[in-house]
């Protein structure tokens, strides 16, 4: 290049610095913040570093240590319904029970986002993951069952009748984009409290993600899990104190008719609401 090749490109380089800096002067006036492709990209990272961070603290305080995976962080920013702090409690919760005998249960799949990011973690584990769902929306309701958020704004409990419908096709597909073989997986659709019978529920259970909103469903889950899960198992029972009563009517009922049996955490720190049911260690028909 020649001097003035030089001196051009520098001018060039300087001119696009001032007009990116006007740029952003006056669309900060209009309350708009304009990034480079490299400060998005920058952006990103430090917000999956601080997610990362934030699993490996929650596993940290369990006693474990995760192990890497190349799918976790992208698998937890695709989830629906569940956010990013429940989803790593279930991460979290996961990986510190995993080493304990039985497989894994979710309960009410919807998309299956949450059921691809459960997958992912257990990997060469040899473990199973049972899928259960209708696949045709919500059942209806019971008595037991008041409405304290709206979420889809539809006025009534009664209204989320075949409301969050989703297909075995969108679950199979969540399973397929990650490479997860069918092998490791089960699906069992039908109404669960209604059609369950033992020979479709796993001998044994280390941990289980219970999300069917409504009191009937998760209550027939637990009574259902309670013979079968490990002892030190996990259950994590979605919407507790959320939507519908139900579901914390469901699990306190169900604690306070097996007293001692369980250690409950309420994470009120994070925004989606749920609690986390640990085994304390003994069977239903041991002595406190």
């Amino acid at each position: 290049m020649t001097k003035v090749d030089i001196f051009m490109f520098a001018e060039l380089r300087r001119a696009t610095h001032r007009t990116r800096r006007a740029i952003k002067r006056v669309a900060s006036i209009f309350g708009i913040e304009v990034m480079t492709r490299r400060g998005l990209q920058d952006l990103e990272r430090a917000r999956c570093a601080a997610v990362d961070e934030y699993i490996r603290l929650l596993v940290k305080t369990r006693g474990t240590e995760p192990p890497e995976s190349k799918n976790r962080i992208n698998l937890l920013s695709r989830l629906r319904g569940a956010g990013i702090g429940e989803g790593a409690h279930l991460v979290a919760c996961l990986l510190s029970v995993r080493d304990l005998p039985g497989d894994v249960c979710e309960f009410g799949v919807g998309s299956g986002a949450t059921s691809a990011l459960l997958a992912n973690e257990l990997r060469d584990t040899g473990k199973v993951l049972w899928l259960y769902d209708t696949f045709t929306g919500l059942p209806a309701p019971t008595e037991e069952d008041e409405l304290i958020d709206d979420v889809d704004q539809l006025g009534s409990m009664g209204a989320y009748r075949g409301h969050m419908s989703h297909t075995q096709a969108e679950v199979l597909g969540q399973m397929k984009g990650i490479g997860i073989s069918s092998a490791a997986f089960r699906i069992v659709a039908g109404l669960f409290d209604e059609t369950i019978a033992d020979e479709r529920l796993p001998e044994q259970v280390c941990f289980a993600y219970v999300d069917f909103d409504f009191y009937a469903p998760i209550r027939a889950a637990l009574e259902k899990l309670l013979p079968r899960l490990s002892l030190g198992g996990i259950i994590v029972v979605d919407d507790y104190g959320y939507f519908s009563n139900g579901a914390q009517k469901a699990v306190d009922q169900f604690l306070a008719a097996y007293p001692g049996l369980f250690e409950i955490e309420v994470p009120n720190y994070c925004h989606d609401k749920f609690a986390i049911l640990r085994h304390a260690g003994r069977r239903p028909e041991e002595p406190a």
